[in-house]
């Protein structure tokens, strides 16, 4: 199904330039849907940019044509694209972010994991102080055994990328410095899957590198354009297994202690399964603040595994 859409009448001449292009704009109903999913009409075509594009996740066809599709706008509106078609690799650049997406290339990153001394160690004591601050609906059913530390140079370069583009964007007065504001987050997986998901990073549902399936339409964001993440462990232990179900009592099991930018995000005022990114921001928040839903892969990078023992009924 396809539907023409008209524009509204003005009296810039460089407005009636897009409103005569406007009434030949076609665009397919399910792609409409999904920008207005993301807040973004159709009818605001002129207001977006490629960088904006890359950011909601899209399918490649549908990417590729809304790239055409506001091609003739920024012509003829005399629009330089040049900011946005620069390497995204350059990090002294303020207007793009990382890649969406996370593309190794030809090299395999390598991660290895090194376990920690709960008593001696100082890295040790700083992740048992934030796993105690972390605070969720039951923080006393569970124990913390064992912490392992994850060394992957690959994500925790991609990571320093994402603060170094968000340092730039605030020298230059498009940032706050709130949306520098790096989080603890939480990620829950089965223990057979912990291995590669700290070698490949934490990565939307339908990514090469990601063979698992969606277990749920994300409450907070479409997992296929994003990725959740918890700011409190509790909230990971369902996650632990396949099929979903809550830890039982005396059960231990492995989740992912993560590093998190969720830069400029929209609170959302409660669950909206499915929901797409939206334009103009990094990331969804809960209402509560304890949950994230990322846009960029390069926003979350694992730095420890953490392994829990359920102490009593750890279900909410």
């Amino acid at each position: 199904q396809r539907r023409v859409h008209g524009a509204p009448q003005s009296s810039s001449p460089g407005l009636d330039l897009i409103a005569s292009w406007q009434n030949r704009v076609t665009l397919p109903s399910s792609l409409e849907s999904r920008l207005k999913l993301a807040g973004f009409p159709s009818e605001s075509l002129k207001q977006l940019k490629p960088t904006d594009i890359d950011r909601m996740g899209l399918p490649n066809k549908d990417k590729e044509m809304l790239l055409r599709a506001i091609s003739p706008y920024r012509k003829e509106l005399n629009i330089d694209n040049r900011s946005d078609s620069r390497s995204s690799n350059n990090t002294e650049d303020d207007g793009v972010p990382p890649p969406h997406n996370i593309d190794f290339g030809p090299s395999i990153p390598t991660c290895s994991f090194t376990e920690l001394d709960l008593d001696r160690e100082p890295e040790a004591w700083h992740v048992q102080d934030t796993f105690a601050l972390a605070r969720g609906f039951n923080p006393a059913a569970y124990s913390l055994r064992r912490i392992w530390r994850v060394d992957n140079a690959v994500l925790q370069n991609r990571f320093c990328q994402r603060i170094a583009y968000l340092q730039n964007q605030l020298k230059t007065g498009r940032r706050n410095p709130e949306h520098l504001r790096e989080h603890v987050g939480f990620y829950g997986a089965p223990a057979d899957t912990i291995e590669n998901i700290c070698t490949f990073g934490i990565l939307r549902v339908g990514h090469p590198y990601n063979k698992s399936n969606g277990v749920d339409e994300g409450l907070y964001g479409h997992p296929q354009h994003g990725i959740n993440v918890a700011r409190f462990p509790d909230y990971t232990a369902l996650y632990t297994s396949r099929p979903l179900k809550w830890p039982s009592l005396g059960a231990i099991f492995r989740i992912i202690r993560c590093r998190v930018l969720p830069g400029k995000y929209r609170r959302l005022p409660g669950p909206s399964p499915g929901i797409m990114p939206t334009v103009g921001y990094d990331s969804h928040a809960s209402p509560n603040l304890h949950e994230f839903y990322l846009f960029n892969e390069t926003q979350i990078c694992p730095t420890h595994v953490l392994e829990l023992e359920v102490l009593f009924d750890s279900q909410p």
